[in-house]
């Protein structure tokens, strides 16, 4: 009997593509994951099957390199689809490309060999693209899924009053967290009295950096440590930053770690910060917001996307003036508030969001 489901992301983010197929398999539904040599095929739980076609996503590859492995991808991917039209397709990551007109043709492909199709739209927009031929295509992209999945009720009001798809097709479901750690740290102040963040994941330039680099510049009130943890594929942002991180005062100590971090070393990555810290330009929704709070981590944000929606008073601080001088106030206010910010308290707060309770809601259209 062939699998009900086969989830895709095309790589996207190895860890939320584990904990959504676990949250599946955890409500007995058999499940197929098409992996990469990212993937955390390894903590799969037994319900799901992976069925490696992504190959390599080593960002050293040449550029000929990463062609032939894309072409390589798309084309065993569509012959696998071609044998199990029966199935139900759920893109739950990105596009194969960064393009918005070859996405438009990648999920005509989808329509046509899946019997039920489902979408999940991480964000309305692409990140820093934001333009009107985009919406056009992706208006008609959105129209072609059965079902798409969003993260937060915001989005799904702006689907329906903006973009005009029908409300039955659109399944609101929170964003999960994976289980919570057995082990954790207890919090303890710097010695130094420092204000540790963190910045986890891909940089790019809605995230925001190089405010958090400016509102540095000009801070003398108490030392902060910034730890900027991910790779940057955009070598002008890269340089960009690299230069504004020459000219941080001596006083702060900023620590980029370039590369992608490896899930042994993700809790330890978030204990050591007293906050991880999102001054996002633009977002809808995001993963890192609740896996600082699986691990217990207060969060310092933008009032940008639904993040006021997740930030409350008891899990973190909200920055309505969205500059390096608002910033600044933020860093204030969380250093302020810091012995009251409970990690227990965090992490309970991060059980209603567990994978296994908020995958539920599609059941149904699956």
């Amino acid at each position: 009997m062939s699998d009900p489901v086969v989830l895709v992301s095309h790589g996207f983010q190895p860890s939320y593509e584990k904990a959504f197929a676990n949250g599946l398999a955890r409500n007995g539904l058999a499940v197929s994951v098409i992996t990469s040599d990212r993937s955390l095929a390894a903590a799969f739980e037994p319900g799901v099957r992976a069925i490696p076609l992504r190959g390599s996503q080593d960002p050293n590859r040449s550029r000929l390199q990463k062609t032939r492995r894309l072409i390589a991808y798309t084309a065993s991917l569509y012959a696998f689809l071609l044998q199990s039209r029966s199935r139900t397709l759920h893109l739950m990551g990105v596009f194969i490309t960064a393009s918005v007109p070859l996405g438009w043709l990648e999920m005509l492909g989808y329509r046509l060999l899946s019997r039920r199709l489902l979408l999940t739209v991480h964000n309305l927009l692409p990140h820093d693209r934001h333009t009107r031929l985009n919406r056009i295509i992706l208006q008609r992209i959105y129209r072609m899924p059965d079902t798409l999945v969003v993260h937060t009720k915001k989005m799904r009001d702006a689907l329906i009053e903006e973009w005009h798809i029908p409300a039955d097709r659109i399944v609101q479901m929170e964003h999960g967290v994976d289980d919570l750690p057995i082990k954790t740290e207890a919090w303890q102040a710097d010695v130094q009295g420092r204000l540790r963040l963190l910045m986890f994941g891909s940089v790019s330039r809605y995230k925001g950096i190089d405010i958090a680099l400016e509102a540095l510049r000009d801070f003398p009130d108490f030392p902060v440590s910034l730890v900027i943890a991910g790779e940057c594929r955009d070598p002008d942002l890269a340089d960009e930053l690299n230069r504004l991180i020459e000219h941080i005062p001596a006083m702060h100590a900023v620590e980029w770690r370039r590369g992608f971090i490896p899930e042994p070393e993700v809790q330890a990555c978030f204990e050591r910060a007293d906050a991880v810290l999102l001054p996002y330009r633009h977002i809808d929704q995001s993963g890192v917001l609740l896996t600082a709070y699986r691990f217990g981590i207060p969060v310092l944000a933008f009032d940008v996307g639904s993040f006021a929606d997740y930030v409350t008073p008891e899990t973190g601080v909200v920055v309505t003036e969205r500059t390096p001088a608002g910033l600044r106030a933020g860093f204030r206010h969380m250093k302020d508030r810091l012995p009251e910010l409970q990690r227990e308290k965090i992490r309970t707060a991060a059980r209603r969001y567990l994978w296994e309770e908020t995958v539920r809601v599609l059941l149904p259209h699956y």
